[in-house]
């Protein structure tokens, strides 16, 4: 609530991708103020696309206007995020996301894959800050999706000095 109060208008409500069932009284509390929720199945990477969707409907019923597949483990190739995603996508009314962790390098490859395949919500983050291995690097993935046409409403430079400025204040020099 207090982030509610604070002008929140979108919440991102995660839960194991086995246990959507656990987020219900948040998103239906979410969808009562007039917030818009967007579920997140972790750890994707370990069940089949039919548990997925089972899962992904749970949070459509609640009131989520989306949900993302995390790739926690970072363990997704291509045409792992393909099936996924385009199988979601062809099966729900709300919107699919895709959540690259980078630990084989493949996360702004499988962030295009899942755009590709039907994905309206990519996370990235600069200089893919993030845990593990990190994640996609958002700077990256508007260049990628510059250089392919695909319009994302970031400026590129914009979020190249971004990156830079994170460079400057986060990474210490060795």
């Amino acid at each position: 609530q207090p982030a509610i109060d604070m002008g929140v208008d979108i919440v991102r409500v995660a839960s194991h991708c086995t246990e959507a069932d656990t987020t219900k009284r948040y998103i239906e509390y979410l969808r009562e103020k007039n917030v818009e929720s967007v579920g997140s199945l972790m750890m994707s990477h370990t069940v089949n696309k039919d548990i997925l969707l089972e899962e992904a409907l749970k949070m459509q019923t609640y009131g989520a206007l989306g949900v993302s597949l995390y790739d926690s483990a970072g363990s997704y190739l291509p045409n792992d995020v393909k099936e996924k995603i385009s199988y979601l996508s062809n099966n729900l009314d709300i919107d699919v996301g895709f959540h690259a962790h980078n630990n084989l390098g493949m996360g702004v490859a499988n962030s295009l894959t899942a755009f590709q395949s039907g994905a309206k919500i990519i996370d990235g983050s600069i200089l893919g800050f993030g845990a593990g291995c990190g994640n996609a690097q958002l700077e990256v993935i508007v260049a990628v999706f510059e250089k392919m046409g695909i319009s994302t409403g970031i400026d590129l430079y914009g979020i190249l000095d971004c990156a830079h400025l994170a460079e400057k204040l986060f990474i210490k020099e060795i």
